[in-house]
């Protein structure tokens, strides 16, 4: 309606990542549809329109349209100015963790208690100093209470050398902040199940 499309078009999605990861793989997925129909349709969109366009549809997609890190709140998505290299043990586990279902079980009373982490964050990232201590997820407690095998794993990574864990979005992915000295052996044992995999971020 906003752009007088007649048109319309069929969609099919071969997804190599399961949904309820908290990987964002949904997003990325409609990231790339918009980037698609703005060529398709030559619409002309830059990507601070992208970025106002997709907000709410999904907080994750606007993530998809910036160049660098970035901080999104309710009504704003900023840039943060260094981007960092950091390193990662992502741990992905044989389950899913729905998001609507998250949601729901979401204590909101028990929400937004760690702003002030965010703020240190932020500031870390600017001064190129390390994030590990401010790493936190609000979906954590809720999650972790019906699935505490998680919680289990975010222990078991910090044990294995990650200098912090933390739940990834909603879940079921939890990620770690790798070191030199990481050693995955027992984890891999002990989650045998699980896939795990080290990444890196530029």
């Amino acid at each position: 309606q906003r752009f007088n499309i007649k048109k319309g078009i069929s969609i099919n999605i071969k997804k190599k990542l399961q949904p309820g990861l908290g990987l964002a793989a949904g997003s990325s997925n409609a990231a790339v549809l918009l980037d698609m129909l703005d060529r398709l349709w030559s619409l002309g969109l830059t990507k601070d329109d992208k970025v106002l366009l997709t907000m709410d549809i999904g907080k994750d997609i606007p993530y998809f349209f910036s160049s660098s890190t970035a901080f999104d709140i309710e009504t704003s998505h900023t840039n943060i100015l260094p981007d960092i290299s950091l390193s990662f043990v992502i741990a992905v586990p044989d389950f899913s963790v729905y998001t609507k279902a998250a949601y729901n079980d979401l204590d909101y009373s028990q929400v937004n208690h760690c702003s002030s982490m965010t703020s240190s964050m932020i500031n870390a990232i600017r001064a190129r100093q390390s994030i590990s201590d401010y790493l936190h997820n609000d979906f954590e407690h809720v999650v972790f209470l019906k699935h505490p095998i998680l919680a289990d794993l975010k222990e078991d990574l910090k044990k294995a050398g990650c200098s912090n864990a933390c739940l990834s979005g909603s879940g079921s992915v939890v990620f770690g902040l790798a070191n030199d000295s990481i050693n995955l052996d027992k984890l891999q044992k002990k989650y045998n199940h699980f896939q795990f995999i080290i990444a890196c971020s530029q």
